[in-house]
This record gives C-alpha cells, structure tokens and sequence, in this order.
C-alpha cells in the first residue's frame, strides 16, 4: 500500500508511530466524536442561509406566497395600524378616501367608519400590495405606487391596470 506524502512527511519527522502509520496519540473514536455534531451544526446553519438566499434573490417568484399573521410572532401582527399598515390617503372625492400602505389600498368614508377592498387589478400576494404612493391627476385620473410597479385604475371596470415601463 503506497503511503500519502504527508504520512511521509510525518514519519520521517519521527512523529509518527509503526503501528497503522497513525500519530501515537492518535485516537479515531474521538475525532470522529468531535467531528460529527459540530458538522451536523454547520451543516444545517449553510443549508438555512442557502435556502433564505434564494427565497431573498428570488423575490418576483416567491412573492405570491402568503403567510398568515395568525402563525408568525405576535410582534408581526397587525394592531391598530401598526407596522406600517396605513402609509397614507389621498381625497379622491368630498366624502371618499383611499388609504394605502402595506395592506393595500382600501377606500373609506371621510369619517373613517367603513372600509372597501380596493386592491382589485393587482397581481395575488401581500407583497404585490404594498402602496408606497397614491396620486391623483387633475385629469381625475388614479394612480397607484407598488413595491410590484405602477398602476391606474379603470373607473368603468373598476380595477387597477399595470402601466407598462417603456
């Protein structure tokens, strides 16, 4: 059996024993002992920062996933308008307002007595929601700011349509 050239190395530098070509203290059990949880550990750790780096670069594709709240921590939910639920609102009429944030666009009465759904047109996922910006022309026409691009809303179907980027 031909020896390695560091088992040489080690043997003609008298730091190695006659019996399997092993150091003298030299004892197997333990380091397979010592190699084995620290690696499982390691292991884990590069497999969940690989997975999150794709789930993170990959954003577009992943983005029609929703999580519920009810199963994430407590700090993650909703409770009057945190976490930047409301970013702002804009007067689209004397007795109409959108309100827009990380939910979405949501049209209320000045008062702010009911709510209306008013995310009809986006693409599906929360994160296709988020509304940075609400703008309304002197036109009269509608314009919505997304983390997903820039739509106007269609009064006749009622639904926001994407501008395309030229």
């Amino acid at each position: 059996m031909k020896k390695s050239p560091v088992i040489n190395l080690l043997s003609s530098l008298g730091h190695m024993s006659d019996r399997n070509n092993l150091p003298a203290n030299y004892s197997l059990g333990k380091w397979k002992k010592y190699h084995k949880w620290p690696s499982l550990v390691l292991a884990f750790s590069l497999l969940l920062f690989a997975v999150s780096g794709i789930v993170l670069n990959h954003r577009e594709f992943f983005s029609g996933v929703d999580v519920n709240r009810k199963y994430l921590p407590k700090v993650y939910h909703y409770s009057n308008w945190n976490l930047a639920a409301i970013k702002g609102a804009t007067e689209i009429g004397r007795d109409s307002i959108l309100v827009y944030g990380n939910v979405g666009v949501w049209l209320t009465k000045s008062d702010f007595s009911e709510f209306r759904n008013f995310n009809q047109g986006f693409p599906r996922g929360k994160d296709n929601r988020k509304t940075y910006s609400i703008f309304k022309t002197t036109g009269g026409e509608i314009l919505a700011g997304t983390l997903s691009g820039l739509y106007r809303y269609d009064s006749n179907n009622q639904t926001w349509l994407d501008c395309p980027s030229t």
